[in-house]
């Protein structure tokens, strides 16, 4: 769901919640080199479990690895890495956002992927 009262920064941010979901954009990338990725996130209401992160996915949408973040912050906290390999056949990324359980929310703004090396960078996502 579209959230506008409880953002990190801007007008939107992402929400998930109360039962089990999430939320997931993907967008075209050439393979290869490293990526850095930054995501703004939080939970409230204790869900059983929640994370965010970005997949990495070959032409046929098979996912060949991701970089999760398990969110357990209660305010927007910045979950970062720096020079992710981004393996061999990747034609596609998936930012996403997962809660599991019937209880809570988990909140996400300001997705950020940029070329470390080997690549332009491929996405910003604020939910604006």
């Amino acid at each position: 769901a579209q959230e506008t009262t409880d953002v990190a920064s801007g007008a939107k941010a992402a929400r998930a919640g109360t039962g089990e979901g999430g939320f997931g954009q993907s967008f075209a990338y050439t393979s290869g080199g490293t990526v850095n990725i930054a995501i703004k996130a939080k939970v409230s209401g204790s869900p059983a479990w929640a994370g965010v992160g970005v997949k990495f996915l070959n032409a046929s949408g098979a996912e060949l690895g991701r970089r999760e973040f398990t969110v357990t912050a209660t305010t927007y906290t910045n979950y970062t890495a720096s020079a992710v390999t981004v393996p061999a056949g990747t034609t596609r990324m998936e930012v996403f956002a997962w809660k599991s359980g019937t209880t809570g929310f988990l909140f996400a703004d300001d997705f950020v992927v940029t070329a470390a090396t080997g690549a332009t960078d491929p996405a910003r996502y604020g939910f604006e």
